[in-house]
């Protein structure tokens, strides 16, 4: 029971909180008791819990969210094209591409604008902007895991008193930077026979482990992501004053269309370090177009698991 005050003489005694009047055990007073109220966050008989509070992310939360780095990263390509700063993923491969359009990148050696297009004998086309968009986020979720494996393996084979100048400043820092061990100089070279891994090496002029210029990245999906020709019969043509190669035949996708080549790497030299802190999505990207990988005798090849070089 709650503790009711006797409005006479002050004293507190338990007593039925719905009773209108009581006589109290230290004076003979009738007059209706104060029930002491419960705490104002205290529920009421027979109401429902209160909801759960909703999360609300933070501003950094946000802005490092999945929709967000997605958006970023499409603007990016999309800005580094415009620019004219490298890269046609989107003016060569857009799904509003006819497939004429793309035939004749493969036999005349020319895009949708009539500039020159050269091909090492793919063309081809996304399915759709969602696929497009994704197949992106794909690449660059993908990488990051394998950077998280590399830093964590390293981190294990270099001591702790070298890491800052093995994957940060290198010989920038003022201080001479002794060079690797064997067993370390073995660590690094493992990285790029991984499968899990992302391939590093160890730079002898800076003196640090560094992310190659490029990433070549073969990943297939698991679902249709675009549509295009192979080019048959290779020979050579002089298109707008350049030699380049052409294809005398042009050859359907014989496969689902489920995989995608893409090219790209750290923003600048100066931002090799594998500690440097540019997160992959910020990458360049040189290109990024649907594939369909076939074997020796032209049947379509799966590559369940991504392959992925680096190359400078």
């Amino acid at each position: 029971m709650p503790l009711v005050t006797c409005a006479a003489c002050g004293q507190q005694t338990n007593q039925d909180a719905d009773a209108v009047g009581f006589q109290c055990a230290n004076c003979p007073s009738s007059v209706p008791a104060a029930p002491v109220m419960p705490a104002i966050d205290a529920p009421l008989p027979g109401a429902h819990p209160p909801a759960a509070p909703r999360a609300v992310l933070t501003l950094s939360e946000a802005l490092s969210s999945r929709n967000v780095t997605l958006l970023r990263l499409r603007a990016k390509v999309a800005a580094r094209e415009r620019d004219h700063l490298g890269g046609h993923i989107l003016a060569r491969h857009s799904p509003d591409l006819s497939d004429d359009i793309l035939r004749r990148r493969l036999t005349e050696g020319i895009d949708k604008e009539g500039d020159l297009a050269v091909t090492k004998g793919v063309s081809s086309k996304f399915e759709s902007k969602e696929a497009y968009s994704e197949s992106l986020m794909a690449v660059i979720e993908h990488l990051h895991q394998r950077l998280l494996r590399t830093m964590e393996y390293l981190r294990e084979n270099i001591p702790a008193d070298r890491q800052r100048a093995y994957f940060i400043t290198g010989n920038t820092g003022g201080a001479a930077v002794p060079g690797l061990t064997p067993d370390m100089r073995t660590a690094v070279n493992l990285t790029q026979d991984s499968a899990t891994m992302l391939p590093v090496y160890w730079d002898e002029i800076n003196k640090r482990i560094q992310f190659y210029k490029k990433y070549e990245v073969l990943m297939r999906h698991k679902k249709r992501i675009g549509v295009g020709f192979y080019g048959t019969k290779p020979t050579q043509a002089v298109v707008q004053g350049q030699v380049i190669k052409v294809f005398g035949g042009v050859q359907e996708f014989r496969g689902q269309g489920e995989h995608t080549f893409s090219l790209l790497g750290p923003s600048t030299d100066a931002k090799r370090a594998v500690g440097g802190g540019e997160p992959i999505s910020d990458w360049k990207w040189v290109t990024h177009y649907p594939t369909d990988p076939t074997d020796g005798d032209g049947k379509p090849k799966h590559i369940d698991a991504p392959e992925v070089r680096g190359r400078n």
